[in-house]
């Protein structure tokens, strides 16, 4: 016979039900149960919440890798405070703005108050 502990039980008998999940978690995360259950549209899974995320985070820094190859290519150096501020970006878009400004500077001290 298996030796199951209590709480292995418990959790067992909550999660294998959808119902009883849904309780549980429009108890203790409202938001988080509609995007797990789903509602009368299609929903996403979180499974594929967290791959879509994945991907963009890939793609931002990637883009942040490209930016500062960029810089070095033109200017032989990037500046430590336009690294940084290139790796504090959280969005495509922002990134976008300073590799337009980069590509267009003549100089590298047309950078130095970037942002």
């Amino acid at each position: 016979m298996e030796n199951i502990q209590p709480h292995d039980w418990f959790f067992k008998q909550i999660f294998s039900n959808p119902k009883s999940v849904k309780t549980v978690l429009d108890i203790f995360a409202p938001d988080l149960a509609e995007e797990v259950v789903g509602g009368d549209e299609k929903m996403i899974t979180l499974t594929e919440k967290w791959k879509i995320e994945g991907k963009m985070e890939g793609k931002l820094e990637a883009k942040m890798e490209d930016l500062i190859k960029l810089t070095q290519l033109k200017f032989g150096v990037i500046p430590e405070s336009l690294e940084k501020i290139i790796r504090q970006c959280k969005e495509i878009e922002e990134l976008d703005k300073i590799f337009t400004k980069v590509a267009l500077a003549k100089s590298i001290k047309e950078l130095e108050n970037i942002k």
